[in-house]
């Protein structure tokens, strides 16, 4: 019988211009079967999300300006879900011109990513 998997989803990254949250997939040696998909926790002080995925990514939509999300992610198998990844913490701040927003991704016991935007919208897809 299979168990959930037991590594963890690694380097998760923001990639722009879009946003799109990467992850890597768990070492082979802890998938305990097929990964199915990806549970990805998004939070911040207000409200927590979960989104799935059967890919290694979801694109990060509508989020607030000047709030801090924490982000995590777990693989999924037929037996259930695997424990989640180390957070990270994104942080998104108002452009200062109209460029493209630029980001980079720490993990957040270490620093917190900015992403300049020039738009402000409600909400994670």
């Amino acid at each position: 019988m299979p168990t959930a998997p037991t590594g963890v989803p690694t380097s998760l990254s923001v990639l722009q211009p879009i946003n799109n949250l990467t992850w890597n997939e768990v070492d082979c040696s802890k998938h305990n079967g097929l990964i199915t998909g990806y549970t990805v926790i998004i939070s911040n002080s207000s409200i927590t999300y979960s989104v799935t995925s059967t890919k290694r990514y979801i694109i990060l939509n509508d989020l607030v300006l000047d709030t801090v999300y924490i982000i995590s992610v777990a693989a999924v198998n037929s037996a259930g879900s695997g424990p989640f990844s180390d957070p990270i913490a994104l942080l998104l701040h108002p452009s200062q011109s109209s460029q493209l927003p630029a980001a980079s991704v720490y993990p957040s016991d270490v620093s917190q990513t900015y992403i300049s935007t020039s738009t402000s919208n409600n909400g994670v897809t």
